[in-house]
């Protein structure tokens, strides 16, 4: 960022776009919580999808809170005081993990629908083992913030473009944990997640049979993209914070394009998903009231592979 009106400017924008996109997330939510029964939106899929959006609001929610509002005077200066620092860090950390988690799963359940198709659907992927999947991606991340409540840290003040950091006292402390963190986010989910769909495609193009395969090659390359880039852009920042100076950690400019890909994320879930998949928009729509002329043939499980949009 060039200056500090570009940098406003941009996370006032990203920010807009996030809050545009939250209210059709919190609906999507709650349209699938309402319907465990249904053919399409009872699947494992979606209940896996459906946690993500959560982590997505919650995330998109705490970081304009704690993060954003400062930049934009909404917020004074005097409320951040040493004695809750670790709390804006430890609810990041947090969230992106539960995140991360969240992609990680629902990857390896459409690997398993596109690779071994019986098996995902009568062995695998039982209410038991999704409910487990549940429990671990909200359960691991608090692993992963523990560390983080046995150091000190304090809020750092931008005072010319407002913004609000935090570091560890301790910068060996400091330099280990968000470079590990770093490797994480930025090295081993995308590797993790780049391989489930560099596999796909291969099966899709070339073995799996399905109606109107380009626009399922389509959907899925849509969704690695964003997964690939997001992600490599949020480890990216996180490894050139970690590396510079305490003092300097979550500068403006790192802090700003962090937060802007962040954005994305939390915003594209539900939107893309929708826009990508015509029998999911039209439950959609029909359930808040927009679109009562559904298909007269029912849409079921196997005329549908549900496709998130951040996979």
């Amino acid at each position: 960022m060039s200056s500090p009106g570009i940098g406003v400017f941009v996370e006032y924008t990203s920010t807009a776009i996030s809050l545009i996109c939250l209210p059709i997330n919190i609906l999507f939510v709650i349209i699938v919580l309402r319907e465990p029964k249904h053919p399409i939106l009872g699947t494992p899929f979606f209940r896996l999808c459906i946690h993500l959006s959560m982590a997505d609001i919650l995330m998109a929610l705490f970081s304009l809170i704690l993060f954003k509002m400062p930049i934009f005077g909404w917020l004074p200066d005097s409320i951040f005081t040493e004695s809750w620092a670790v709390v804006p860090i430890a609810g990041i950390n947090y969230l992106v993990h539960a995140q991360a988690i969240g992609i990680i799963f629902i990857a390896i359940n459409r690997f398993t629908a596109v690779y071994y198709p019986i098996q995902h659907k009568q062995v695998w992927w039982k209410p038991s083992t999704t409910t487990l999947l549940l429990i671990i991606q909200w359960t691991i991340p608090v692993l992963v913030v523990i560390p983080l409540f046995f150091t000190k840290f304090s809020f750092v003040t931008d005072h010319v473009t407002g913004s609000v950091s935090v570091t560890a006292k301790d910068p060996v402390v400091h330099k280990a944990y968000f470079m590990g963190v770093a490797f994480v986010d930025g090295v081993v989910i995308n590797v993790i997640v780049s391989a489930l769909y560099i596999a796909m495609f291969v099966r899709v193009r070339s073995h799996v049979v399905v109606r109107r395969p380009e626009q399922l090659v389509a959907r899925l390359a849509l969704s690695a993209f964003v997964i690939f880039v997001s992600y490599l852009a949020l480890g990216v920042f996180s490894i050139l914070s970690a590396l510079a100076p305490p003092t300097e950690t979550w500068s403006y400019n790192y802090r700003t394009l962090w937060f802007v890909v962040n954005d994305v994320l939390c915003a594209s879930n539900a939107p893309v998903l929708l826009i990508l998949n015509r029998p999911i928009r039209r439950i959609f729509l029909s359930r808040i009231g927009i679109e009562n002329d559904l298909p007269k043939s029912p849409v079921t499980k196997e005329s549908l592979v549900p496709l998130d949009t951040r996979l």
